[in-house]
């Protein structure tokens, strides 16, 4: 039987330090823009993800704004919830914070 994710991620997002800089091993919610971007959603703030698999160049920046502002900024109305993961597992372990 195998066990969910979500009462680990969970823990680890009581656990996280909102003080500390952004880590592969943090815990975020994906939203697939539908292109390169993926807006994520953190304790320690708001991201965004350029996608290699899509063109991006495979970097994390802080974003500062709400998820309703960056679809207004791309002229889009929605993106996708990909759901809770923890950053390392979903985008790999060359993925950089900038």
């Amino acid at each position: 039987m195998s066990r969910s994710y979500k009462p680990e991620l969970e823990e680890m997002e009581k656990q996280a330090n909102k003080n500390e800089p952004l880590t592969l091993d943090d815990v975020a919610d994906f939203v697939w823009m539908w292109n390169e971007r993926w807006f994520l959603e953190t304790v320690k703030g708001f991201y965004i993800w350029l996608d290699p698999d899509y063109g991006g160049d495979n970097t994390i920046k802080k974003y500062n704004g709400s998820l309703r502002d960056f679809c207004e900024a791309e002229g889009i109305d929605f993106g996708r919830d990909k759901g809770k993961h923890i950053i390392r597992r979903y985008c790999g372990d060359d993925v950089k914070i900038v």
